[in-house]
């Protein structure tokens, strides 16, 4: 920001600001008259009479605050703007005490201290200055000192902070101040008590001192001491009216009085709407001719110690009292007042506010001031406190004291004078004030008209103009006038009645009378009004007009004491407007004398005229130049049309404006500049004024001459007094420069800049991932084999632009990555196979061979790791199977060729002695084949290394399942055959296992054909010479795991018969001998039935017989035929296999396998009974084989019956017989 252009503006307003707050318990001090006049309002018929409010601490009031400077700023001949200014007001009431007065004698009084705090903004972009926008901020915290008897001010103090954001966010403080003011003696804004069409004035010296700091100005040059003469008056009671777009949102105040206030030159500087219902204002106006206007509207009244309150309309009522009376209203001077003082609860406020605290006022202490003289009072209970009674406290033989013969400070048209009683208890913060008024003459009725306080509103031409205070009263034809007259009971006594007790009419000689009356009640020293409406004829004009009042007690039954001043008769002077005439010489140039000359104006009925003088110019507007001989010279310094006024005013304050554009001439700027004759194509080449000025300009520093660039784009913008620009292309480049000062005359300059060739430049590197352009920050970093977009631009004069040629070398680690382009915009597609930090290098070359610099930029490779998967979590096999698992592995093209796949079998073994358990390279390859043959659990890990050595790896936990063995029991011999005295062999060796636990399986062999409970422990178990019956064999089998599996067969040995021929022949010649005598005897046999069948016939049939063979009879167990389901054929005699044993366990348990292989499919019937799938998935192929069903045959012929066992060789013998 340019301090030196904005520091004036926002000093200005600093300045404005500081003077306009001060005014927030007094009124501005300006001798300037209101440019407009206040709007008005229309009085109420019957005037009320308000005693001085009391406060309490705590109490609080909130207001909506405005501030608009708009003409200030207009006026104040700086480029700048600021909207109204808003925020919100707090007062609160923060201690009541004693405070010392600024006499010599410093007497204390009893007085409130108010805190003010408010923080009000234009908002963003609401203020501008000198072309820079953003948002003007203040802070306001004051402290008021106020007496109780009459709420005079008697010091003011306040700290203000002004800041400016320039484009809401640069601060610029503009002053951080504390003004404090001392008034002496107190300032009255109001006469107690408040009644509509009192005035009175005051004299005061206001001494303010203003400390604090500013870049901008010295604080203590605002230093002041001033003798201040100010009049208010009570305008107007009612609902607070609204005007110019503000009004009072808080809607308990229809009972209020208008009090317009006059600085000491008899301008209007404002006004105030008091509102005893909030015992203060409800709006308070500050204007100045200056251009700015404040306005406070009540929001919210939160008064302490209420109840019933409502913030926004309703005050409630205090829940306690101190009430000050005496017998009268009025006394005379030197009379002797008696004062009573009495703590007074309601009902209501008891209910509201009191359990049992009221006790606290049996022993309240007060202590008062009457007229000077200060005193304490003790209260006693005078009834008992309660929800029904008043409860009152009233003082022991309180105060008396005598009327002093001397008028206040403040004198006013309704009494003589006036003082306040105050009665304060200080230890529970109460304060009681009466106001005993002093009159020269006490009667008990005195009605009178009073020729004070006479309200006029004017209505001429459609605009309505109230009339100021002391002005004559008059006006011209047409005029329609309100006049509103106050009627007075100077008594001490009532008026009641229903008649009219006041008249007033019109007695204008044009024929159009008018009248007003009003009627009862008047209070003792109360006021009531009436309004007269007339209007002002053509024949009324230079006659001797008057509006005439009368009052009549008697009319109402009432004695007036006083008749003497019944009777007011108020001149009103009709008359016509003056004639304004004015002219001024022409053809005057800037800084010569411009008469303005208003000589000419006359008023047509008489009298003299005198001038009021308003002239624009170029510092803003120049109000109030009152010239009584009505000519005015004046001088401009800048030329342009200039709009004069003359307000033409006659005796009786009528007023005809005369409105003239003086039109001044000017002369155009004078301006020199440099600059260079050659540069090179796209360097700056700076022009500059060297002179320019403008001899009849006021303008600020700065802005007497405007300039503008044209031709060429400036650096500094084209309104800068220097232009930088840069050639785009080889050639001439002519720069116009139009410099215009404030009257809008112009002077045009050329000069022209010729640009030589340049070498062509390249912008930086950018570098796109997936198109999407990837910031450098730290650097780039891409991964092998990725694919990477790469752009530069270049820049050149337009000629060279199309033609140039961009070069890319793309690695100094790898040879061959190099890339070329043509045109302003090189944009590649590239990718590195090599990780590590390359080297990015990049060149543009023009069609002359004339190179830019060179570019560079690192792109670090990384490698990126291969991959690898496929592996399941978990996997099982059984012992001595084979594991066929693979892997998949995956890198960046560049390394997929140069991969190195690996698997670590045992992650308990170190095998390459390099600290890691699982990156042994035991077997090489993606697919691994392996048979494990102990039992137990693995962890297989995989893992590929690319040519960098960077891995991936992938574990799964391998589980080796052993298989629990299967006992089998085999034998050569027919075990469903056996006789007494048998041999027999039975075997183990085709038990099943996986085949590394087969040359590791013990056998266990237990039978009850033999003593002991372990038979044998070899594969071969031997039984001779068996006896006859029943014997259970058992075969245990254990493999090296501890698993076992049992088979148990069930051997049954016959007795043999005693004639029995084969057991004769076995005992007699042994059992080969006896196997092949029966062999023969079977063939012998089979030829004999074949010629004994011949011989019978075919007739003959065949007997079948039962067979009784207890070998027929006897079951075989645990066989191979026994495990085929009864639904398949008979499969063809087999070694015994082994039954299942559904109740063995494995020694020790381990995961469900998940087998590589399932095994065959299982039978249409299912598993076989007593298998698992376990056993079924090793063994089932050999149960197919052995139990395949033959091909189904014709049942077999019932067999011929057998004859009976011969009982002796010889039978067997002759049955051989050929």
């Amino acid at each position: 920001m340019n301090t030196s252009r904005a520091g004036p503006a926002l000093l200005l307003l600093g300045l404005f600001l500081s003077a306009l707050l001060a005014p927030m318990v007094q009124p501005p001090v300006e001798n300037m008259a209101l440019a407009d006049h206040l709007s008005p309002a229309s009085s109420s018929g019957s005037v009320s009479v308000d005693e001085v409010p009391t406060w309490r601490i705590g109490d609080e009031w909130v207001y909506d605050t405005g501030f608009d400077v708009a003409t200030l700023i207009a006026n104040s001949g700086v480029s700048a703007s600021v909207s109204t200014l808003s925020g919100e007001t707090k007062m609160e009431i923060e201690s009541i005490g004693l405070e010392p007065m600024n006499d010599a004698s410093g007497t204390n009084v009893v007085a409130y201290t108010m805190t003010t705090e408010g923080d009000f903004s234009s908002g963003n972009w609401g203020a501008s200055f000198n072309g820079i926008s953003g948002r003007l901020e203040i802070e306001y915290r004051g402290v008021d000192v106020l007496r109780a008897s009459d709420m005079a001010t008697i010091d003011s103090s306040f700290d203000l902070k002004v800041e400016f954001y320039g484009l809401n966010f640069i601060r610029v403080g503009v002053a951080d101040l504390t003004f404090d003011t001392e008034y002496s003696p107190a300032m009255e804004s109001r006469d107690y008590p408040v009644r509509s069409g009192d005035n009175w004035s005051q004299a005061y010296t206001a001494t303010t001192t203003v400390s604090g700091s500013s870049d901008y100005f010295d604080p203590s040059e605002f230093d002041t001491s001033t003798q201040e003469n100010t009049t208010w008056e009570v305008t107007d009671s009612g609902v607070p009216t609204a005007q110019d777009g503000y009004s009072v949102s808080y809607t308990g105040c229809d009972d209020s009085y208008k009090i317009n206030q006059w600085n000491t030159t008899g301008s209007a500087t404002g006004f105030e709407w008091y509102c005893p219902a909030v015992r203060g204002p409800s709006w308070i106006r500050i204007q100045q001719s200056a251009g700015f206007q404040i306005d406070w509207t009540l929001k919210e009244y939160n008064p302490a110690y209420s109840y019933g309150v409502v913030d926004d309309a309703d005050p409630g009522d205090r829940c306690t009292t101190l009430q000050v009376t005496s017998q009268y209203p009025a006394y005379l001077p030197s009379s002797t007042v008696n004062v009573d003082v009495d703590y007074v609860i309601t009902p209501a406020a008891y209910s509201a506010c009191f359990s049992d605290e009221v006790n606290r006022y049996d022993s309240a202490y007060m202590e008062y001031s009457i007229a000077g003289t200060t005193g304490s009072v003790n209260f006693d209970t005078t009834s008992s406190p309660s929800t029904t009674q008043e409860s009152r406290w009233s003082g022991i033989a309180c105060c008396t004291y005598t009327v002093p013969t001397i008028t206040d400070g403040s004198p006013s048209n309704d009494d003589h004078s006036s003082d306040g009683i105050v009665a304060f208890d200080a230890q529970n913060g109460v304060v009681g004030v009466y106001t005993v008024i002093v009159d020269l003459s006490i009667v008990g009725v005195d009605l009178l008209p009073l020729s004070e306080g006479i309200v006029v509103d004017r209505t001429r031409d459609g605009v309505t103009t109230r009339l100021a205070p002391g002005a004559p009263l008059g006006g011209v034809a047409g005029d329609v006038v309100d006049m509103t007259i106050l009627i007075a009971n100077r008594g001490i006594l009532d008026v009641t009645g229903s008649n009219a007790i006041a008249t007033a009419w019109w007695n204008g000689s044009s024929g159009l009378p008018s009248t007003a009356s009003t009627t009862p009640p008047v209070g003792a020293y109360g006021q009531t009004s009436l309004t007269l409406n007339f209007e002002v004829a053509a024949g009324d004009v230079g006659l001797p007009n008057a509006v005439e009042v009368r009052t009549d007690a008697l009319a109402s039954g009432n004695n007036d004491g006083n008749t003497s001043n019944d009777f007011l008769s108020i001149p009103f002077y009709a008359g016509t407007l003056p004639t304004a005439v004015l002219n001024w010489t022409e053809g005057r140039s800037t800084g010569e004398e411009v008469v303005l000359d208003a000589t000419g104006s006359y008023d047509g009925d008489g009298g003299g005229v005198r001038c009021m003088f308003t002239v624009v110019s170029s510092t803003g507007t120049d109000s109030n130049l009152q010239e009584d001989d009505c000519i005015l010279e004046w001088t401009w310094n800048d030329g342009g049309a200039w709009t004069v006024n003359v307000d033409v005013i006659d005796e009786e304050g009528d007023v005809t404006v005369g409105t003239g554009e003086v039109v001044v001439l000017n002369r155009a700027p004078e301006v020199l500049i440099e600059a260079p004759l050659q540069v090179e194509a796209r360097s700056k080449a700076t022009v500059r004024v060297v002179e320019a000025y403008d001899n009849d300009t006021v303008s600020p520093a700065g802005q007497d001459v405007l300039f503008q660039w044209s031709g060429v784009v400036c650096e500094e913008g084209s309104a800068s007094d220097r232009c930088t620009f840069s050639p785009s292309d080889e050639g001439l480049t002519v720069v116009t420069l139009t410099a215009t000062d404030d009257d809008g005359a112009s002077t045009v300059v050329n000069v022209t800049v010729e640009a030589t060739n340049i070498a062509p430049s390249l912008d930086t590197i950018s570098l796109f991932r997936n198109g999407t352009e990837v910031p450098i920050l730290d650097g780039w970093v891409v991964d092998e084999d990725e694919p990477i977009g790469l752009l530069v631009q270049a820049d050149d004069t337009p000629n060279d632009l199309s033609s140039l040629a961009v070069l890319w070398d793309l690695s100094d680690l790898v040879d061959g990555l190099e890339e070329g382009t043509v045109g302003p915009v090189s944009s590649i597609e590239t990718s590195w196979p090599v990780s590590g930090t390359h080297r990015v290098t990049v060149q543009a070359v023009d069609d002359d061979g004339v190179a830019s610099s060179t570019l560079e930029a690192d792109v670090v490779v990384r490698n990126v790791a291969p991959t690898i998967e496929g592996l399941d979590p978990t996997v099982a096999i059984y012992e001595d199977e084979l594991l066929k698992i693979s892997v998949n592995v995956d890198d960046t093209a560049s390394d997929l060729l140069n991969l190195t796949t690996c698997w670590d079998l045992d992650a308990r073994i170190d095998t390459d002695n390099d600290g890691g358990s699982t990156n042994d390279c035991d077997v090489e390859g993606v697919t691994l084949e392996q048979i494990w043959s102990d039992a137990g659990t693995r962890l297989l890990t995989a893992f590929v290394v690319d040519d960098d050595g960077a891995t991936a790896s992938i574990n799964t936990t391998l589980t080796i399942v052993n298989l629990r063995p299967t006992a089998v029991i085999t034998s050569p011999t027919n075990l469903s055959n056996l006789m007494e005295g048998d041999f027999v062999n039975l075997s183990a060796m085709d038990s099943l296992d996986t085949e590394s636990d087969l040359i590791t399986l013990t056998y266990l062999w237990d039978t009850d054909a033999l003593d002991g409970a372990i038979d044998s422990t070899t594969s071969i178990l031997q039984l001779e010479n068996l006896a006859p019956g029943t014997y259970s064999v058992n075969l245990t089998v254990t493999d090296d795991d501890g698993a076992t599996h049992t088979m148990n067969v069930q051997l049954v040995v016959a007795e043999t018969p005693t004639n029995n021929p084969i057991a004769w022949a076995v005992e007699e010649f042994g059992m080969i001998t006896t196997i092949v005598i029966g062999v023969l005897g079977v063939v012998i046999l089979g030829l004999v039935s074949m010629l004994v069948i011949g011989r019978r016939g075919a007739e003959e049939a065949l007997v079948e017989t039962k067979s009784t063979s207890m070998w027929d009879q006897a079951p075989v167990a645990a066989s191979f035929v026994a495990a085929v389901p009864a639904a398949l054929p008979p499969a063809t005699p087999a070694p015994m296999a082994p039954m299942p044993d559904m109740n063995a366990q494995p020694v020790a348990a381990a995961p469900a396998p998940a087998p590589v292989q399932s095994g065959p499919p299982l039978p249409a019937s299912g598993l076989p009974p007593g298998w698992t799938m376990e056993q079924w998935a090793f063994y089932g192929e050999k149960w197919l084989e052995t139990n395949a069903p033959a091909a189904p045959a014709p049942a077999p012929a019932a067999p011929a019956p057998q004859p009976a066992a011969p009982t002796d060789l010889s039978n067997l013998l002759d049955g051989l017989d050929l």
